[in-house]
C-alpha cells in the first residue's frame, strides 16, 4: 500500500498554490512534515494525522508548527477537535508562506475529489476595531 501524505503549500503573497506528496516512512505526520516544510520554506504549517476523523482520542487536534521569526525555535501548538474539520479537505496539512499585505481569510474548499477552492480575501480590521487614542 502505497500511503502518502498531501500538503498543499500556499504563497499568499501571489496566491500560487499547488500540491506536493511525500511518502509515508519519510514522514509520519503533521509535525516532523511541518519541521521539515519550516526549514525549506520558512512556512507556517497547520495539520492533522494520519488517524484524523477517527474516534481515537487526540487524533482530531490540529497542529501548528513552525520557525518563531522572533527567537528562531521550532514552535509547535495545537488546537482540540479542530483537525475534524480539516480532515474533511482531504489534506494533511497546508504549508503558508510569505505574508499579505494586509490582513486576510485564508478560505479554503473542498469542491469535489481532489479539487480545491482557494481564496484569499483582505478584511478591514480597523471597521471593527479601532485602537484607543492617547
Amino acid at each position: 500500500m502505497d500511503i502518502q501524505l498531501k500538503a498543499l503549500l500556499i504563497d499568499v503573497r501571489s496566491s500560487f498554490y499547488r500540491m506536493e506528496r511525500f511518502k509515508l516512512g519519510n514522514f509520519w505526520g503533521p509535525v516532523d512534515l511541518g519541521l521539515f516544510l519550516s526549514g525549506k520554506y520558512k512556512s507556517l504549517n497547520i495539520g492533522v494525522g494520519l488517524l484524523a476523523g477517527s474516534l481515537f482520542p487526540g487524533s482530531n487536534r490540529l497542529i501548528f508548527c513552525g520557525f518563531s521569526p522572533c527567537w528562531g525555535g521550532f514552535f509547535i501548538s495545537s488546537m482540540g477537535g479542530a483537525g475534524l474539520i480539516f480532515d474533511n479537505l482531504g489534506l494533511n496539512m497546508i504549508s503558508i508562506v510569505g505574508k499579505t499585505d494586509s490582513p486576510s481569510i485564508l478560505y479554503l474548499n473542498r469542491i469535489h475529489g481532489e479539487e480545491i477552492e482557494l481564496k484569499l480575501v483582505p478584511i478591514d480590521v480597523f471597521r471593527y476595531f479601532r485602537p484607543a487614542s492617547r
